[in-house]
């Protein structure tokens, strides 16, 4: 952990402006462990249909995995209350080739969704390799959410996977 903290001291002003004061994640604890005890584990969230359809609604994008994409286009002519909606986010989860991996799929997309509500100016590559992100962020299942989303806000910038135009006007709260 303290590695991790090291490298988070030395990143730039937008990740800790993104991410500082954020109660979307537990402090303590592996994410997996609290996610575990709370009866979530393997499940969605409940406003998770919700908070993915405020993604692509936000802007074109495109999440890949496997050849299989969850794109905008996906809200056309649909509704995020329908079930079609839900299905084709759980198709696309199950695109994944570990259960981590979707884990990690779905704290993200969370993550994603928690930057964008609170900081509309943020914009998100057009594709987004949802896999590969996993990968080069370097996330472990024994760290804890609040590491865990360090390290996708650090791999989101680092890899230019998100642009702020201004961040001194981020809202993180």
């Amino acid at each position: 952990s303290s590695g991790i903290n090291a490298e988070y001291g030395q990143l730039s002003k937008k990740i800790r402006l993104m991410l500082a004061n954020s109660n979307d994640f537990s402090k303590n604890g592996s994410w997996q462990k609290h996610r575990l005890i709370s009866g979530t584990l393997g499940r969605v969230p409940e406003d998770f249909s919700s908070r993915v359809w405020l993604i692509l609604q936000h802007q074109n994008i495109r999440f890949t995995s496997e050849g299989t994409q969850l794109g905008s286009h996906d809200t056309l002519n649909t509704k995020v209350s329908e079930p079609l909606f839900a299905m084709k986010i759980e198709r696309f989860l199950n695109t994944f080739s570990s259960h981590n991996v979707r884990y990690f799929a779905i704290e993200l997309l969370h993550l994603l969704a928690s930057v964008i509500e609170r900081n509309p100016e943020v914009i998100l590559v057009e594709e987004f390799p949802v896999q590969h992100f996993i990968e080069l962020s370097k996330v472990n299942v024994e760290e804890s959410l609040e590491d865990v989303s360090k390290k996708f806000i650090s791999c989101m910038i680092k890899n230019e996977f998100v642009k702020i135009d201004n961040v001194h006007n981020c809202i993180v709260s």
